[in-house]
């Protein structure tokens, strides 16, 4: 089997066979056509053999032709993924496809035609000008793929500076507009071109238009730019931004501008209520009396500021000025500031804040008078705003304890006698403070009926001052009137009439005897829970049926606590605790549910409350404790003989006092009565007060109703 040899293209021109020519004579001819014959092998041998060396030459050309197609397809994929990897630049493809083809020489084949090389040489050249075109593809795509991605890159970088702060984004649209060869160079086609600019004009105002909404989310003012240049029809977003994409943002936008007016408008009423707050703390403040501090004016200053109650804050600055120089007068003067105002507003008129200024200032005298007479120590305290230094009243129950309070019980005395000579009698001398009162009575509850008497003695060694001690000791009146009489008596060192005797010599008990009766009938009538505990039971076989007794004081007393119905109820409870002291030191046992011994409650009534007295036979009244009853009755004549004198009453009333009844006042003071009613001084209309200045405190003397 022949190779093929096929033509690579190619025709060329085979030389013509000779013709052979017959010859006349036989042997001739035999010779000849032997010689013929073996010419013609020989000649058809050489022929096949130069044959068989030309196909054989054509074969390796033809191998030569594949193999150098192979290689030119193999180099032009290589090169061609290689620029798809990224490998080999773009640029140099065509360079290493012309440098591997130059690699590749034309092969020397022996024994091939020249027609045939001549044909391969075409057929090497024809295959690297098809690799040429198809790297040259490559390449071009390769560029076109750069310049999209260039194109690309631009936008996504101006895209990029668009969303920087304060960017100018005009410009920016204008430099990518710039960018529209390159786009081309990429074959981007042209409506895709446009489309894909026309995206990115749109996302690039978006992204601001958004990025200007996220930057202003809290800035009012900002907002309300935006939200015009969203809306308006010269607004910078009106030829920028489709309607859809605005209406977006501008749903954002108006809602951030409504939380931000919402809050704003809140925080306004926040102001306000709070300076209306502040306005009602500075009322508070003036009615207290007490000053106001610069701090004070300065932080309520900061916080009414700007708000509609700058003015009152103004007002009250100024109506505190006038308090405070009202509040440095004299009590008298106080009130007759205060009475000429009520008139003038009440003659002139006024407007509803004048009512209520002369309201508070009325308040406030009112308040500042009751706080200067009976806490007058704290009144000092909130006027200089220095703390009165407490006092350690447990030490009382130590006897050596009166010389460490004394330093302080005389700083005390010495500031409110100050006050009283600054305000006036009215200022008392109370000089424990309200919660030290407390805290006394408290203490006085733990201590034994010895322990008691010791404390007082030991309080009345550290004032050294019998009026301030007194004062002292009443301040616990309200808590335990008993033990508050009972302080009194032990400090006083007075005689008391238990009895006064037509013949004989008076019965007479020292007023510390009295004392010690009524802080061990205090005990045992009112125990403390520990007393109960210790003796199990809250009763004594000392204490009298308590519904007998008041009876039988009622019965006794008579008519003496007329109008007095709580000054009754106090003295009840001396005489009964008296009476059961007495009982328990003499061993006077309760026989039956309505045993009261008679004597023994008329001794509890003179011993603590004082002797009774039916004045003029026209009623009632207890002598000042101490006192005997003829003494009181000549101490109230000559008083009632130089109330007349005083008040410059006609003479002759001052020799009808036996036409007169009696009535108490207060402490050592009574009001002469006709007809049972008080006697009023005709010139004042007051009652017509007797003082007869003597006798001991008892907390249940009270001005008549």
């Amino acid at each position: 089997m022949r190779i093929p040899t096929g033509n690579f293209g190619n025709v060329v021109a085979e030389p013509s066979k000779q013709a052979l020519v017959p010859q006349d004579n036989q042997v001739s001819n035999a010779l000849g056509r032997l010689g013929a014959t073996g010419m013609q092998i020989a000649d058809q041998m050489l022929q096949e053999k130069r044959q068989e060396q030309e196909d054989m030459a054509r074969a390796k050309g033809a191998n030569a032709a594949l193999d150098h197609e192979i290689f030119v397809k193999n180099t032009t994929q290589d090169i061609s993924d290689r620029v798809a990897r990224g490998e080999l630049p773009y640029k140099d493809a065509q360079d290493e496809l012309r440098k591997a083809l130059g690699s590749q020489k034309l092969p020397a084949i022996e024994g091939l035609h020249p027609a045939y090389l001549e044909s391969l040489d075409r057929g090497f050249k024809r295959q690297a000008a098809a690799a040429e075109f198809t790297i040259g593809k490559v390449v071009e795509g390769a560029q076109r793929a750069e310049f999209k991605g260039q194109f690309g890159a631009t936008l996504d970088k101006l895209g990029k500076l668009a969303g920087m702060p304060g960017a100018d984004v005009d410009k920016i649209i204008q430099q990518a507009d710039l960018i529209i060869p390159l786009a081309k160079k990429a074959a981007i086609p042209d409506d895709v071109l446009g489309k894909t600019l026309q995206d990115w004009k749109d996302k690039t105002w978006t992204n601001h238009a958004t990025q200007r909404a996220m930057q202003a989310k809290d800035d009012l003012a900002g907002l309300q730019k935006l939200e015009h240049d969203l809306t308006a029809a010269d607004g910078y977003y009106s030829q920028r931004l489709d309607t859809d994409k605005r209406n977006t943002i501008l749903r954002g936008v108006i809602n951030d501008r409504i939380r931000i007016e919402n809050r704003a408008q809140a925080d306004i009423d926040r102001r306000e209520a709070k300076a209306e707050k502040v306005i009602g703390q500075m009322d508070a403040q003036i009615a207290s009396g007490i000053p106001m501090t610069p701090d004070m004016a300065l932080t309520w200053l900061a916080k009414v500021k700007g708000t509609a109650y700058e003015a009152d804050f103004q007002q009250r600055i100024q109506e505190e000025d006038q308090v405070q120089k009202v509040l440095r007068l004299p009590i008298d003067q106080q009130k007759t500031f205060l009475q000429q105002k009520e008139a003038a507003l009440l003659t002139n008129g006024g407007t509803p804040r004048d009512k209520a200024n002369l309201a508070r200032l009325k308040t406030v005298i009112e308040s500042n008078t009751q706080q200067l007479q009976n806490a007058p120590l704290l009144f000092v305290q909130n006027r200089t705003g220095q703390p009165v230094a407490p006092l350690d009243l447990r030490t009382l129950l130590d006897p050596n304890a009166a010389g460490g309070l004394s330093s302080q019980m005389s700083e005390r005395v010495a500031t409110i006698s100050a006050m009283r000579k600054e305000y006036g009698p009215q200022v008392k001398m109370n000089p424990l403070l309200p919660q030290e009162a407390k805290a006394l009575v408290s203490l006085l509850d733990e201590a034994s009926p010895k322990q008691q008497a010791m404390l007082f003695s030991t309080l009345r060694g550290a004032f050294n001052d019998d009026s301030a001690y007194t004062a002292a000791v009443m301040q616990i009146a309200p808590d335990s009137p008993v033990k508050a009489v009972a302080g009194v008596l032990t400090a006083a060192r007075h005689s008391i009439t238990l009895e006064s005797k037509w013949y004989g010599t008076d019965s007479v008990a020292a007023s510390t005897d009295v004392a010690e009766t009524l802080l061990l009938g205090e005990s045992m009538v009112n125990k403390t829970a520990g007393q109960k505990a210790q003796d199990g039971s809250g009763k004594s076989l000392f204490l009298p049926p308590r519904a007998a007794f008041n009876n039988q004081f009622a019965t006794t007393v008579g008519d003496a606590y007329r109008g007095r119905i709580k000054a009754q109820e106090v003295d009840l409870q001396l005489a009964y605790a008296y009476y059961v002291g007495r009982a328990a030191q003499t061993g006077r046992l309760v026989a039956s549910e309505k045993d009261v011994d008679a004597a023994l409650l008329k001794e509890s009534i003179a011993a603590t409350i004082g002797e009774l007295v039916d004045f003029n036979e026209k009623g009632k009244v207890t002598a000042p404790l101490g006192i005997t009853k003829d003494r009181f009755e000549k101490k109230i004549a000559d008083a009632f003989v130089q109330a007349v004198k005083d008040n410059g009453l006609p003479e002759s009333l001052a020799y009808q006092f036996d036409n007169y009844g009696l009535a108490h006042y207060h402490g050592s003071t009574y009001v002469p009565t006709l007809g049972g009613k008080p006697v009023l001084n005709p010139k004042t209309l007051a009652p017509l007060v007797l003082d007869i200045g003597d006798g001991l405190l008892n907390p249940g003397l009270k001005v008549p109703k």
